[in-house]
């Protein structure tokens, strides 16, 4: 397809290793879970697989460096192609079945993974795909049995490459045995093994990991969680109840009934493993299904009882998404006691126009609101291959992206979700428009909508009580919460770009449906 001098760009890709220790936390990320609100959450475990590849950015995510850099592999793309034992010709160096790594230690330490990333060989110099480029994310290998390591000791791994991928994986070359082969399908579990021990991470999505290590969210879950128990004697229904962490919180603040409902059989499997090794599964009743789908029969309390607190947490960054208004609104009319305390009791949406520039971040921006210059405008046509999702809302952490504030965050929507059940605001459709106006603080061109929400756990005694917890860390104070969250992330909605002026009004078309809220457009 070439000629034979020709230059191939890159001519050389170096693949590079780096020992790291990487803490559970509050990003993307599969640290193994251990003691979390006193509660032993290492069953949930089982959700990371063995030995868990996670694609991040080693910027944004908490670690310690323990070994110095090191290449773990070097494919040559200019030299002539060699021919393996197989007789086929591959790249010179692409032979990545058994490799072996080794590390050298500066601290004292755990090691618990692997990052790895490319350096490509360029016409002038190397072009390096590590942790100072924004563009490009790392990889990060776990072991499955960590490391520990001494100052100026040398670790060896063992390490190799899946095509199908695209990840390395590594084993402790002093302290694993390989991996063993692939176990042969079967249709039934061995007698003593768990049903989850087959293999389940795929069924559980990335971001139950940092939800269960918010100590943020948790602590005022369980602060909510005690003021409704001192009130008096409760049996609480925790709906999307996942590892069954809120429901632990209920039973140890003196729930006298508590029975958590998880759709998701795998989770719901799971929740009992955890309840069994913290002591509560005689205390705790798993239900798996649809709380939608349920009556107070087939929920179960003792005695057809209907449960007098409502506790969920289905709650996206766009705050509607996993169903809040619809799920609350079926509990409180088919299941729950009349009265019944909700949890959380109240949300409030705010929001900031902004204009978001084109950058390295993962970011997908429809070339229709690219600002005038941005240089994308050219591959509009594109924009009708982009999947439906990207016209909605995505998730960011807005202290990672470039932005420009056009307006002092507003509030766009407040919702009740325990309001007196001939409100609309109660109901399962409740949907709503407004037009929001609002005060432009500089001038420019505004493309797209930053939002979050507060959260109000327990029902307000006073009406200008603060809220307990703000998605947005940094606007925490200016929208009178008393605590930040950081597992749930900023949402960002795209519009078509509309110039605005300092000291001038402009109006948002905002709407919600009972699922999700959107933005229309700016009118000038």
């Amino acid at each position: 397809v070439i000629a034979p001098d020709a230059t191939v760009l890159p001519s050389a890709v170096s693949v590079r290793a780096l020992g790291v220790t990487i803490p559970a936390q509050t990003d993307l990320v599969r640290a193994p879970l251990g003691t979390v609100s006193g509660f032993d959450l290492s069953e949930f475990n089982v959700f990371r697989g063995e030995a868990p590849v996670d694609l991040v950015r080693l910027s944004d995510v908490k670690h310690a460096t323990v070994t110095r850099e090191a290449e773990l592999a070097r494919v040559s793309l200019q030299a002539p192609l060699v021919t393996g034992e197989d007789g086929e010709a591959r790249l010179d160096g692409m032979n990545l079945e058994c490799l072996a790594l080794d590390l050298e230690a500066i601290e004292d330490g755990e090691l618990t993974a692997v990052a790895l990333w490319t350096d490509c060989q360029m016409v002038g110099g190397v072009l390096s795909g590590g942790e100072g480029r924004r563009s490009r994310r790392q990889m990060v290998s776990f072991l499955a049995t960590p490391a520990r390591v001494t100052r100026g000791s040398t670790v060896r791994l063992r390490g190799k490459y899946d095509p199908s991928t695209g990840h390395f994986t590594f084993v402790n070359a002093e302290a694993d045995a390989p991996p063993p082969p692939p176990k042969p399908t079967t249709t039934t579990t061995p007698a003593g093994e768990s049903p989850l021990a087959k293999g389940v991470s795929a069924s559980v999505e990335r971001w139950h990991f940092p939800m269960i290590n918010d100590e943020r969210r948790n602590r005022a879950y369980d602060a909510a969680i005690q003021k409704c128990m001192a009130s008096g004697s409760h049996k609480v229904v925790d709906i999307g109840g996942g590892s069954g962490l809120l429901a632990m919180m209920a039973a140890r603040a003196g729930a006298e009934e508590v029975i958590t409902v998880e759709r998701v059989g795998d989770m719901a499997e799971c929740a009992r493993a955890v309840l069994a090794s913290n002591g509560f599964a005689e205390k705790i009743r798993v239900v798996h299904g649809s709380s939608l789908d349920l009556t107070p029969e087939t929920l179960g309390f003792a005695d057809g009882a209907r449960p007098t607190v409502v506790l969920s947490e289905v709650l996206d960054d766009g705050l509607l998404g996993e169903g809040v208004i619809p799920t609350v609104a079926h509990a409180r009319r088919e299941l729950a006691a009349p009265g019944a305390l909700v949890v959380p009791a109240a949300a409030k949406v705010y929001a900031m126009v902004v204009s978001m520039p084109p950058q390295p971040e993962p970011i997908v921006m429809p070339a229709s609101s690219t600002p005038v210059g941005g240089g994308a405008s050219r591959w509009s046509a594109y924009d009708t291959l982009r999947p439906p999702e990207v016209k909605k809302y995505t998730s960011v952490r807005a202290d990672r992206v470039k932005f420009t504030p056009f307006s002092a965050p507003f509030e766009v929507f407040g919702f009740d979700f325990d309001a007196p059940l001939d409100d609309p605001a109660s109901m399962a459709d409740y949907s709503r428009e407004s037009d929001v106006v609002v005060d432009a603080t500089a001038s420019g061109t505004a493309n797209a909508v930053v939002f979050w929400f507060t959260l109000t756990l327990n029902r307000p005694t006073e009406e200008d009580a603060p809220a307990d917890l703000c998605t947005y860390p940094a606007m925490t104070a200016t929208c009178g919460a008393v605590e930040s969250s950081r597992c749930w992330n900023e949402a960002l909605q795209f519009l078509t770009p509309a110039s605005v002026e300092a000291g001038k009004s402009f109006v948002l078309k905002a709407a919600h449906s009972p699922t999700r809220v959107f933005f229309r457009d700016i009118i000038v």
